[in-house]
C-alpha cells in the first residue's frame, strides 16, 4: 500500500512539475526601412496583430474585404534613432519580421511577417521607483501584407458595388 503511495505522489509531483514548465520565450523583431534596407533588430515584450474586416453593407474604403491590418508592438529595450526616426516620419514604411522562440531549444514557434508598415500611434512610459526603473515604448502600425508561418493573409478586395 505505502508503494502505490508513493508511486501515485512522485506521477503527481512529476505532473505538476511538468505542467509548471512553460519554456521562456523571446520574441525578436527585425525592422527594415524599405529604401535604404537598413535594419536594427529589437527585443519585444509582446505583440499582437489584428485584421479588421467591416460589415459588407457597412461603410469602408468602398470595399467589403479586411481594409486594415494592425501590429501592436511593446518594446522591451529604449527607443533608439532607428526608431524615432521611422516614428518621427523620417523613415515613411519599413518591413519586418517578428519571431517567436524558446529559449533554450532555440525552436521557432511563430513567426509575423509584416510589409510597408506605416506607424498609426505611439506611445512611450516612464517609471522610477525605490531601486527601480521602467521605460516602455508601444507602437501600433497600419501595414499592407501580413504572412503568419509563410501563410500569406489576403483577402481579394471586392467592391461593394460588385466590380473589382
Amino acid at each position: 500500500m505505502k508503494q502505490i503511495f508513493f508511486n501515485t505522489f512522485f506521477c503527481l509531483v512529476l505532473e505538476l512539475s511538468a505542467f509548471g514548465q512553460q519554456g521562456d520565450r523571446t520574441i525578436r523583431l527585425k525592422l527594415t526601412d524599405s529604401k535604404s534596407k537598413k535594419s536594427q533588430s529589437y527585443l519585444l515584450n509582446s505583440f499582437a496583430y489584428s485584421c479588421t474586416k467591416p460589415r459588407g453593407d457597412g461603410p469602408s474604403m468602398g470595399y467589403s474585404a479586411y481594409d486594415a491590418y494592425i501590429v501592436s508592438i511593446d518594446f522591451q529595450q529604449n527607443t533608439d534613432e532607428f526608431l524615432l526616426k521611422w516614428i518621427g516620419g523620417q523613415m515613411d514604411k519599413a518591413d519586418g519580421v517578428i519571431t517567436v522562440e524558446t529559449t533554450g531549444e532555440k525552436k521557432t514557434l511563430r513567426t509575423i511577417a509584416f510589409k510597408d508598415a506605416s506607424v498609426g500611434a505611439t506611445s512611450e512610459s516612464f517609471a522610477s521607483g525605490d531601486g527601480y526603473g521602467y521605460a516602455s515604448t508601444q507602437v501600433s502600425v497600419y501595414i499592407d501584407n501580413l504572412t503568419i508561418d509563410n501563410v500569406p493573409i489576403r483577402y481579394t478586395a471586392t467592391k461593394t458595388n460588385g466590380s473589382r
